[in-house]
């Protein structure tokens, strides 16, 4: 029975100790966000080369599918936090095909995930997303940040879900796709720091982030964007 006790005890400080630095590190890293400590620019071809190489295996679908290169990008969230992110746009429209490579670095390990999302932009405060990972739905979904998760085959299957989700989004909420204008990299930079604001006004948000963490990233799950609502401004 004490052996028992000892072992429970022991589990469930390990427990307390997991979440303790998801707080510290959703703190951390949702503040980095927000204050445009992030650093966002163009992907130096002679520094990553090697993740470049990763998301450059799509072209010839994105662009047989439509879509132009655009350009590469990293993100640098926090110090052990980057992506590097390529980007095809639809000639003369704000749709996109964006590939991604997240790598994050603790203690000498490092571990790299790809995943890749299709974009459509409405107008300011509206947009569809359809992405192939189920790690992107970190955050609770804010008004007009439409989102589904699907299990691709390919891309061509992935656009096509999107699309039906595109075109009935527009039916519902009598929107349509807005025309090109600026760099993809701009709309992320002000995307971010719109959702970040959105979130540190969620009342306790730090002492949420576990339960996110857990319930988000690492329970696949589709991401129903019937269940949000239009933003407006």
């Amino acid at each position: 029975m004490h052996q028992v006790t000892v072992l429970a005890m022991s589990v469930g400080a390990t427990l307390l100790w997991a979440i303790f630095i998801l707080i510290r590190h959703g703190d951390r890293y949702v503040r980095a966000l927000h204050d445009s400590k992030a650093e966002l620019e163009l992907a130096d071809p002679e520094l990553h080369g090697d993740q470049l190489e990763r998301l450059l295996d799509i072209d010839e679908e994105a662009q047989s599918l439509g879509y132009l290169w655009e350009d590469a990008y990293i993100y640098r969230a926090t110090p052990e936090n980057r992506v590097i992110m390529a980007v095809w746009r639809r000639q003369s429209l704000d749709e996109f095909i964006c590939k991604y490579c997240a790598v994050s670095e603790s203690k000498g390990a490092r571990q790299v995930s790809l995943a890749v999302d299709c974009v459509t932009v409405f107008d300011e405060w509206n947009s569809l997303t359809t992405c192939d990972n189920s790690d992107a739905a970190l955050f609770p979904t804010m008004d007009g940040a439409f989102r589904q998760y699907v299990r691709r085959t390919s891309l061509g299957d992935q656009l096509d879900a999107h699309r039906r989700a595109g075109d009935e989004i527009m039916s519902r909420h009598r929107l349509s796709v807005r025309a090109a204008g600026e760099p993809y990299v701009e709309m992320v930079r002000r995307g971010v720091a719109r959702q970040m604001d959105w979130v540190m006004n969620i009342p306790l948000w730090q002492f949420r982030f576990p339960w996110w963490y857990f319930r988000r990233k690492l329970r696949a799950r589709t991401e129903p964007w019937r269940s949000t609502r239009p933003a407006t401004a």
